[in-house]
């Protein structure tokens, strides 16, 4: 199994569950988070939050990806981003949630990265659908 995980910060060779920050939901645990669907982990590769109105879903059964954005924030996708392929090892499946997500409480190895010159560009190099509101 391959995973993959997106951030805003580049150059990273190592994932730390404490250094865990998302900000699109307080409520998650500190682990480090990752998907084996990398269309999945591009939605994660910029700093967002649902209270600012940033939904991000399938909006229908095998859809792309879709994330929307109201306007007022579309200047967060100029940022750099980048998506990891991680070392698997230690990952559990998230359950209850029809995403497809794994976790670990362990500190990941980066085996390789793949940079964006912005998160709009890695957004859509792996197929996120983004609707502007």
């Amino acid at each position: 199994m391959i995973l993959y995980h997106a951030s805003p910060t580049q150059g990273l060779k190592e994932l730390d569950p404490k250094e865990s920050a998302s900000t699109h939901l307080k409520t998650l645990k500190k682990y480090v988070y990752a998907s084996d669907d990398k269309s999945y982990v591009a939605g994660f590769s910029f700093e967002w939050s649902s209270r600012d109105g940033i939904r991000y879903g399938q909006w229908e059964d095998d859809g792309p990806w879709v994330i929307q954005i109201p306007k007022r924030h579309l200047h967060r996708l100029k940022t750099k981003c980048s998506i990891y392929t991680i070392d698997p090892m230690g990952f559990r499946k998230v359950y209850g949630m029809p995403t497809p997500e794994f976790y670990s409480k362990n500190i990941v190895k980066v085996l390789s990265e793949e940079k964006y010159k912005s998160c709009l560009e890695c957004l859509k190099q792996n197929k996120v659908e983004i609707k502007v509101v």
